[in-house]
């Protein structure tokens, strides 16, 4: 029998799948269209707030919140996707070589292009992190959520249409990345607290990979960058959090020290 936090997590990771898939089909009908799949992003992203208001949760648990050191954790999240970007394209293409790409000026494409990748940034770890993995950990504790929200957050970035028309190794081969990509997620919202991180680490990564003018001429070597980038960051990323959190807290006693100093010479 379903708890009910099951139940909503099913409920909300279906609605979001289906609008993900149905922006995704409509692009590939018509390239246009682009603005729609931006629609569902907003979309979940909204319904995932009304599921919170629904059950009377406090949006700080979800992670709608700004931390102390605010602005340091999101240097260092923008920090993590320059490295995994890095690591991605300069490693296999020291291996392979490069190609570059075609250049693009600036245009009302390439905006709306950035937008819909910071409205897809949102709305995943909305979703995902912010409800499914907060639900999930809840009921059954931080890894059972880490392996369920990394299944359906693959499912839910890979195209459906790939189900059918790639072999099986192409398919496995296309979902390890999205799979590590959830797990290091998992744990810097875990280690964070706050969706601002995974956010800011899934746009920056989504820009760079988007806009970046060079490639690797071989793909071959990307899926064990990728795989192994993501678990050495899993490590780095919680020590970078635990020497921040300890940088604020320090800052708070300081402040504390000289606040009980003052109303002493008061």
């Amino acid at each position: 029998m379903l708890k009910r936090s099951e139940a909503r997590v099913i409920v909300l990771f279906l609605l979001a799948f289906g609008l993900h898939q149905a922006g995704i089909y409509v692009i590939g009908i018509n390239g246009s269209f682009g603005w729609f799949l931006s629609l569902t992003y907003v979309a979940a992203a909204l319904i995932t707030v009304l599921f919170v208001r629904k059950q009377h949760s406090q949006f700080s648990q979800h992670g709608f919140l700004l931390a102390s050191g605010a602005g340091r954790q999101l240097a260092m999240a923008v920090f993590f996707g320059f490295v995994y970007v890095f690591i991605l394209i300069f490693l296999p293409g020291a291996i392979s070589g490069f190609d570059a790409l075609p250049g693009s000026s600036l245009s009302l494409n390439t905006f709306l292009t950035g937008g819909s990748i910071l409205l897809a940034g949102i709305a995943s770890e909305t979703v995902f992190r912010g409800y499914v993995q907060t639900e999930l950990e809840a009921d059954h504790g931080f890894y059972v959520a880490v392996v369920a929200v990394s299944v359906l957050f693959t499912l839910y970035m890979f195209p459906i249409a790939s189900y059918w028309t790639g072999s099986l190794t192409d398919l496995i081969g296309g979902m390890i990345p999205f799979l590590a990509e959830s797990v290091f997620l998992c744990f810097f919202f875990k280690e964070t607290k706050t969706l601002l991180c995974p956010m800011a680490f899934a746009t920056t990564v989504g820009l760079l990979m988007t806009f970046t003018p060079l490639e690797a001429l071989s793909s071959d070597y990307s899926l064990a960058f990728s795989f192994v980038t993501y678990l050495v960051l899993i490590p780095v990323m919680q020590s970078f959090v635990a020497d921040v959190r300890h940088q604020g807290e320090r800052r708070d006693d300081t402040a504390m020290v000289d606040s009980e100093e003052d109303d002493e010479e008061d």
